[in-house]
Order: structure tokens, then C-alpha cells, then sequence
């Protein structure tokens, strides 16, 4: 019997318009990782001299790789309920109305801007913008680079551009219930966002309009990634995860290719590795 405790790792190749997986639960024991103290810190003035952290993320041995926290950040903003990272910058989203941008290697504060309502539930990042959901449904855009603004500056943060909001014309309205995860595609115009109402929403960025709307899965949708062809993968509370393919049709731009069932828990986070090979599901055990 498989237990249900092992994190599950999807190997993912593509053979014209059909899927092939495989599907690895291997974990190794504590007692084999190579463990060192935690180091934990807040922001450091800029005088300070850093060693970039970031190569020392994985530790090999042997065929394995393993993880180990190397810093913390303290921050008083309330609990984080989102992050994104993108070109250089970490953002955090937390129940407050603040998002807060983290310059890596060294993990120092970069800037903060805030919103009208609190509860940043789910963030992206791509090419000069910043998407948002917030806990009143709505899907709010800054755009300009951050690398453009710094700690304590109003004059340089981004600027806020809108919401996203209902097209008549398909009469798609906003979501119904609380939105959990964004990615965009910029390349296509295109932002998705996946909800507890158990839709997929697309979005076209150019205008703020709903373009269409996916009804993905049985359960809440609780997280979204994009390979690099376009391909989106969706994960839910229904022990699923599924693989949609765009489709250039006029009544549906998006078609079901496969679904993938994973056991015992929900599917809470998914990521694709840097090659988009392999798709990594996290579940909620």
C-alpha cells in the first residue's frame, strides 16, 4: 500500500498532442539529510556585506538533492497568504493591505505598496506587472518595473493601472468565490486565475476582460502552473490535476488533454521544474 505521507513528483513528456507521466513517491528519511542550523535574519542595511545564499539551496549527494531553510525574514504584515518571485525580486502578499518586495540574493527590502482592501490571496509576476486577487474577488494590475521604486518611496512605486472586471459581451463576471492562484502569459495576453468556485478564469491583459471561463474541476481550484508552451495545469481539492491545452477555436480557447489523479489528500500547490519536465504537486498532508 502507498503511504500517504510521500510527496509526489510527476515526470511529464509530450509525444505530438499526447501526454506520458510517470510517477515517483520516493522520500528519503530525516535521518538521511544533511541538516545545518537555520540562520535567521531581517533585513540587513545595504552596507552590509552578503554571501549569495542561493547556490547553497541544494545540497547533493549522490544521485539526491536536498533542501534546507537558509534565512528567515521577519516582517510584521500579518500572516502571508501569497508569494511570486520574478527577475531578481520576491513578492509577499499577506492579509493586510501591503505587498511587499524582497530584493534577492540578499533578502533586503526593496519597497512596499498597498491597495484599497486587504487580503492578498494570490500574486504573479510578469514583465513589468503585477497582478494581485484580494479578498474582496477582485484582480488588481500595477504595472512598471520593480526594480524602479525603493523602500520608502511613494513617488516610485508602481503604478496601479485597474481591475479586472466583468465583460458583457460574454457575460463573464468575476469570480464567486475566493480566488487562489494567478499566473500570467504574457506572450498570449493572457492571466489566469483559478477559484474556490471551482472555475478557471482567462483574462486578456490588453483590455481587463474575462475571455473565457473553464469550468475545470469538481472541487475548489486551488492552484495553477504554466509550462512553456502554453500548456496550463490546474490542481484541486478533487485529488486531481489536469492538463489543459489552448485551443484556437471561437467558442473554446482552452481543451482538456489529460487528468492526472492523485491519492489520498488535495492538491494545494503545483510547480513545474526549471526544464518543464517534471511537475511537482503538493498536497495538503
Amino acid at each position: 500500500m502507498e503511504d500517504p505521507s510521500q510527496t509526489h513528483t510527476l515526470s511529464l513528456s509530450t509525444h505530438g498532442d499526447h501526454f506520458y507521466r510517470s510517477l515517483s513517491s520516493k522520500e528519503p528519511s530525516f535521518s538521511e539529510l544533511a541538516l545545518s542550523r537555520p540562520r535567521f535574519s531581517t533585513a540587513s542595511p545595504s552596507k552590509t556585506q552578503h554571501h549569495d545564499p542561493l547556490p547553497f539551496l541544494f545540497k547533493k549527494q549522490g544521485a539526491r538533492a536536498y533542501t534546507m531553510c537558509i534565512s528567515s525574514l521577519l516582517q510584521k504584515d500579518g500572516q502571508i497568504l501569497s508569494l511570486a518571485v520574478s527577475n531578481g525580486f520576491v513578492c509577499t502578499g499577506t492579509e493586510t493591505k501591503s505587498i511587499r518586495v524582497w530584493k534577492l540574493p540578499d533578502f533586503t527590502i526593496h519597497g512596499c505598496f498597498k491597495a484599497g482592501c486587504s487580503g492578498v490571496r494570490a500574486l504573479s509576476l510578469s514583465r513589468g506587472h503585477v497582478f494581485a486577487a484580494y479578498r474582496d474577488l477582485k484582480i488588481r494590475m500595477w504595472h512598471e518595473s520593480l526594480e524602479n521604486f525603493t523602500a520608502g518611496s511613494r513617488k516610485g512605486g508602481p503604478k496601479f493601472s485597474s481591475y479586472f472586471h466583468k465583460d458583457h459581451r460574454t457575460s463573464s463576471a468575476k469570480h464567486l468565490g475566493a480566488i487562489t492562484s494567478l499566473v500570467a502569459n504574457p506572450s498570449e495576453d493572457l492571466l489566469y486565475s483559478a477559484s474556490i468556485d471551482k472555475t478557471v478564469r482567462v483574462w486578456r491583459i490588453s483590455d481587463l476582460r474575462c475571455i473565457e471561463t473553464i469550468e475545470a474541476h469538481k472541487e475548489a481550484v486551488n492552484a495553477i502552473a504554466l509550462g512553456g508552451d502554453g500548456t496550463v495545469f490546474t490542481g484541486s481539492d478533487d485529488t486531481t490535476v489536469k492538463v489543459w491545452r489552448r485551443s484556437y477555436s471561437e467558442k473554446r480557447r482552452h481543451c482538456l488533454a489529460v487528468s492526472l489523479f492523485v491519492k489520498y489528500s488535495p492538491v494545494k500547490v503545483l510547480a513545474l521544474g526549471n526544464r518543464g519536465t517534471h511537475l511537482y504537486a503538493g498536497k495538503k498532508n
